[in-house]
């Protein structure tokens, strides 16, 4: 009967070991680095910047850290992805004052709204991040690495 609980006690401790290391998902992976705005409006230079969040190893979903510069504002928030490409940010929030009446701000708002929305992912072959939203209505953004 002894033997029986040794075994069992290793196994539980077997179990209990973390890796040092966790490998990610190729598709997920690749969401890591900073991303340029391209599509429906490039001439902001508006950046996405996708960083692991170490503290919260994946499992099924990951967990990452998103930060980006718009027009003249900037932005912080937590992303979560999942292989089969759904995605969802939370706590979005501008790191920079805004001027309600400033066409500048509104366009800074309806991108930050969007991307708030965010619902999946897609990368095509050509290295193009799509993000699809669903407010105020549905589409897409899309961006390009920066090298």
């Amino acid at each position: 009967m002894n033997v029986i609980y040794a075994v069992i006690g290793c196994l539980l401790l077997l179990c209990q070991c973390k890796q040092d290391t966790v490998e990610l998902p190729p598709t997920v992976a690749a969401l890591v680095g900073t991303w340029t705005l391209m599509q429906p409006d490039s001439a902001a230079s508006t950046t996405l910047v996708f960083s692991l969040d170490t503290a919260n190893p994946p499992h099924d979903i990951v967990s990452f850290y998103v930060q980006g510069k718009g027009l003249q504002n900037t932005y912080t928030g937590r992303m979560y992805a999942t292989v089969d490409g759904t995605m969802q940010l939370q706590e979005l929030t501008q790191t920079a004052s805004i001027d309600l009446a400033s066409a500048v701000d509104q366009i800074n708002r309806l991108y930050l709204t969007k991307l708030g929305s965010t619902a999946r992912f897609n990368q095509l072959p050509d290295g193009t991040l799509q993000l699809f939203f669903g407010s105020p209505s549905s589409g897409k953004l899309s961006y390009n690495k920066s090298r």
